[in-house]
C-alpha cells in the first residue's frame, strides 16, 4: 500500500520565543499498513534533521493519507477541502498562469540566480532559516585560540 505523510519540522524551541521557521515535507511511503507508514514517516523526519539546513527538527507527522496499491500517472496523492469566498470572481489572483508556477519558472530560467526566482517571502523565509543555520554553527564552534604567528583567523 502507499501511504502521503505530512512531515512538520521547526527549528528548535527556544525560550521566550513563539514565531518558528517550520517546514512540511510530503512524503511518498510504501507500507503494509498505517503503522509501519507512520513509524517510516517519523523515521525519515528524524534522517532529515541531520541534512536540514536550517537546523530543522521533526515536529511530527500532520498527515498520513492511504493513496492505495498503486501509484503513477494522474494518481491523486494529495488534497483537502475547504471553503472560500467568490473564487470565479478571483480565479485570476488564486490560480496563476502556468508560466508563474514554481516548476515551470525555475525550469525555463536554469540559467538565472535562484534569488532572482523566489518570491519576497521565500527570500525572507530563507533569510531566517540561513541567520537561524549561522548563529547555530557559531554557537557550537570552538573559540579560537591564539598561536605563536598570532590570532587564529580562519574560518
Amino acid at each position: 500500500m502507499w501511504y502521503v505523510a505530512v512531515v512538520m519540522m521547526a527549528q528548535p524551541k527556544q525560550r521566550g520565543r513563539r514565531r518558528y521557521l517550520c517546514e512540511t515535507c510530503n512524503v511518498l511511503l510504501s507500507a503494509v499498513d498505517p503503522g509501519e507508514a507512520y513509524r517510516k514517516a517519523i523515521a525519515w523526519g528524524v534522517r532529515y534533521e541531520t541534512d536540514s539546513l536550517y537546523g530543522l527538527k521533526l515536529l511530527g507527522i500532520t498527515v498520513l493519507h492511504e493513496i492505495g496499491e498503486e501509484i503513477g500517472d494522474g494518481v491523486d496523492i494529495s488534497g483537502r477541502f475547504f471553503q472560500k469566498l467568490d473564487v470565479w470572481d478571483r480565479r485570476a489572483k488564486i490560480v496563476p498562469p502556468p508560466e508563474e508556477l514554481q516548476a515551470m519558472r525555475i525550469a525555463q530560467n536554469m540559467d538565472t540566480p535562484l534569488g532572482e526566482l523566489l518570491t519576497a517571502h521565500q527570500l525572507q523565509l530563507m533569510r531566517q532559516g540561513v541567520n537561524t543555520a549561522q548563529r547555530r554553527r557559531s554557537n557550537s564552534r570552538p573559540e579560537p585560540s591564539a598561536s605563536a604567528d598570532g590570532p587564529n583567523t580562519s574560518l
